[in-house]
């Protein structure tokens, strides 16, 4: 998209509030009262110990798509023309950020009323940080703080033969309940937004 970098992959988005509000109040707000709806219908229909199954799924078993794919297309066709603003006039909707503004991680102030899509050059892939492949620096100090919790608590302990294989044993569970958790969630959250059953999210 930019004529400066070419081969530059991945951008940074900065959606204007009144187009997350819109978001909000014209689709999801429908999504999760349909969603709220179709839940509370399986659990009348269900048995008592079947309500869990049925509450697993982001997306629920009986979910009348036909009511929320108006609004989906709508959006969709609102978001659309906004990244073709994008490819139209990149000169003028993608930026590059302020060191500052990428050293702490915030929104420029001058876009504070900016209505339109803006998309920032992301030279150093800052998109993993939504991935657990580019937490990996934050889960290695994690690891660091358990062990060495782990070892000063149980300093004076003469009954635990290693107390690094302790910490490392506390350190592996919570890394993989961790691991889980955010999968978990994840996939959730995507299916929420874009009505796809998680079960075919990988």
């Amino acid at each position: 998209m930019s004529d400066e970098n070419p081969e530059l992959q991945t951008f940074e988005i900065y959606l204007p509030p009144e187009l997350i509000s819109r978001y909000k109040q014209n689709y999801l707000l429908q999504v999760d009262t349909e969603i709220g709806r179709t839940h509370t219908k399986n659990e009348n229909a269900l048995h008592a110990e079947s309500k869990l199954l049925a509450l697993r799924a982001a997306v629920p078993i009986g979910l009348d798509m036909q009511i929320l794919m108006t609004n989906k297309r709508a959006m969709n066709k609102v978001m659309i023309k906004q990244v073709e603003q994008v490819r139209a006039d990149p000169n003028t909707f993608i930026r590059t950020k302020s060191w500052s503004d990428y050293l702490l991680n915030r929104t420029p102030s001058d876009l504070v009323t900016e209505k339109k899509i803006i998309m920032f050059k992301d030279f150093f892939g800052e998109f993993s940080k939504t991935f657990s492949m580019g937490m990996d620096f934050d889960y290695m100090m994690l690891d660091i703080l358990i062990l060495t919790a782990v070892e000063a608590a149980t300093k004076n302990s003469t009954t635990i033969a290693s107390k690094i294989m302790l910490g490392v044993l506390f350190a592996y569970l919570i890394d993989s309940f961790l691991f889980w958790l955010r999968s978990y969630l994840g996939k959730r959250n995507l299916s929420r937004h874009t009505l796809v059953d998680d079960a075919f999210l990988i």
